[in-house]
């Protein structure tokens, strides 16, 4: 699996080089749902780099125009004491009491050539240590500016909008609280390994996927999994089909409670598959939903 990509698409904290002129993409991840009024699908990449944040016009126009905007989860709850908080052990248990010494050396090696002691680590949760381990090349460039769906939401309440979540913050936890102690492990061994192998920036490749507008490849990309892996494949299972299921309901469910009200729901772009994920499920409960071209894009 390509875990740096797996936690930047879930929790959406990271920083990337932003750059100063920028052109929106013309395939922004786009869909409209029929109704009484139009309500809109917007497929989000969790970043606060300018080439995503430069939103197209039919975006900006859907979700200046929609009633109510709703957002994976609440940004300001995302990064709040609730999340902090999960990220650590309690008591006083430390990462030696899980980890086994071989990959604990593994880890601690790592950490050192990017400056980093590993007991400034000793105190998180061996899931949350694997995601800081991935992400350390982006750390200096983190609270620079806000992500994506925090952008959005942040517009929506500026305008005055009904704002809310399609899921909790302790949902978002349960996650990767759902997998075992020993599963915890494997996520950590498989992180360190994947980064052992050194390679280029696998976010910068994320975005121009995002920016190029397939959900295929982005989704593909996204979900690298080893097949034989059951770690792996519950963990992708964890974050998208289950996730992918339980939006698909949430949508469905504010659509029909208020069939009068225009909705802009904002997600991250790899839950939009068009058979498996978000909008194929939307589409199988019947509800009518195409991708929108932007003026001047290629048809796909």
């Amino acid at each position: 699996m390509s875990f740096p990509l797996v936690f930047f698409s879930f929790l959406g904290i990271l920083t990337v080089s932003a750059q100063n002129q920028v052109t929106p993409t013309d395939k922004p991840f786009l869909w409209k749902i029929e109704g009484k009024k139009p309500s809109w699908l917007f497929g989000t990449i969790h970043l606060p780099d300018d080439r995503v944040l430069a939103l197209h016009k039919v975006v900006t126009d859907a979700l200046d125009t929609s009633d109510a905007v709703y957002v994976e989860v609440d940004p300001a709850e995302a990064q709040g004491p609730k999340m902090q908080q999960a990220l650590m052990l309690a008591g006083n248990q430390t990462l030696r009491d899980l980890v086994p010494a071989e990959l604990y050396g593994r880890t601690e090696k790592y950490l050192q050539t990017k400056g980093l002691p590993i007991m400034a680590l000793e105190k998180m949760k061996v899931w949350s240590l694997a995601v800081t381990v991935a992400t350390l090349d982006y750390l200096p460039l983190m609270l620079t500016k806000q992500h994506m769906d925090f952008v959005i939401f942040t517009r929506a309440k500026e305008n005055k909008k009904e704002t809310g979540s399609l899921e909790t913050v302790e949902e978002q936890i349960a996650v990767f609280e759902g997998l075992t102690t020993e599963e915890q492990v494997e996520f950590l061994r498989n992180t360190v390994e994947e980064l052992e192998k050194g390679g280029g920036n696998p976010i910068e490749k994320v975005i121009k996927m995002y920016l190029a507008g397939d959900v295929e490849p982005l989704f593909a990309e996204l979900s690298q999994i080893k097949k034989t892996d059951p770690t792996s494949e519950k963990l992708m299972r964890l974050l998208f089909t289950d996730r992918d299921a339980h939006m698909a309901e949430r949508i469905e469910a504010k659509l029909k409670a208020s069939p009068d009200k225009s909705f802009f729901f904002a997600v991250g772009a790899g839950h939009l598959r068009e058979k498996e994920g978000v909008v194929g499920l939307l589409a199988k409960k019947g509800l009518a939903i195409n991708r929108v071209s932007a003026p001047g894009s290629v048809p796909k």
